[in-house]
């Protein structure tokens, strides 16, 4: 095994996480994943999968080792540990940086909340409707939570990656990835072509240390925009 071309995928049995898992083997790397489903399964030699929950520091610990970068593919929704008790997604991101700083991986990619504000965002007249909606469905704890993950990532050294998502649609490609880092441009975002996105971003030093936005665009097109600029 390469170890320089290994790479982590945390939630590797989320509906994101299996797409990554797939784009990441075609791109030649060798994964490491994290899951909590005992169900999971694959059968590729380039896969090692590490069953555990969340709040697991020491299969964390072993996950991330010899790792080159780690794509965390737990959105906004983050899936309770067996006790039933939530996992922050900020707590989870702060307990990851020390163990990445040990281990060597200095690349750390995360899926977040299209309602995250970041330094040099542009105003945007849905934010008050989107923080609303948030609120009557009970998401605003985990917006505020991302957002808190957003905080930790500013203050540490590492080089990160803050993919701030629209609406995730289990779809594939449907037209162009649209990557903005100041405005969210579209509705949806579909999973193949978010999954490309969050790979290509390994090797990518577009948007080091900073948040970017990501949506599909309607088109019968099925040559991404973005790969096609920077690829």
């Amino acid at each position: 095994m390469n170890l320089a071309r290994c790479i982590c995928v945390l939630g590797g049995d989320t509906v994101l996480g299996r797409q990554v898992i797939s784009v990441a083997r075609r791109c030649g790397f060798h994964v490491k994943t994290q899951v909590q489903d005992p169900s999971f399964e694959h059968s590729a030699n380039s896969i090692e999968v590490v069953l555990c929950e969340l709040n697991d520091q020491r299969s964390l610990t072993d996950v991330v080792s010899d790792c080159m970068a780690v794509i965390n593919c737990y959105g906004p929704t983050m899936r309770t540990c067996t006790g039933g008790a939530a996992t922050e997604a900020a707590k989870l991101t702060r307990s990851l940086l020390p163990k990445l700083h040990r281990k060597g991986a200095r690349r750390y990619i995360v899926v977040s909340h299209s309602g995250v504000v970041l330094p040099g965002d542009r105003p945007r007249p849905l934010g008050t409707f989107t923080t609303r909606v948030a609120g009557s469905l009970g998401l605003r704890p985990r917006l505020a939570d991302k957002q808190n993950e957003a905080a930790v990532l500013m203050q540490c050294d590492l080089d990160w990656t803050i993919v701030r998502c629209a609406k995730l649609k289990p779809l594939r490609t449907v037209g162009a990835c649209i990557a903005d880092r100041h405005a969210l441009r579209g509705g949806f975002v579909s999973t193949e072509t978010l999954a490309r996105f969050l790979v290509h971003q390994i090797d990518c030093t577009s948007y080091l240390r900073c948040g970017v936005f990501v949506n599909s665009r309607n088109s019968n097109s099925h040559v991404s925009e973005y790969l096609r600029t920077h690829g």
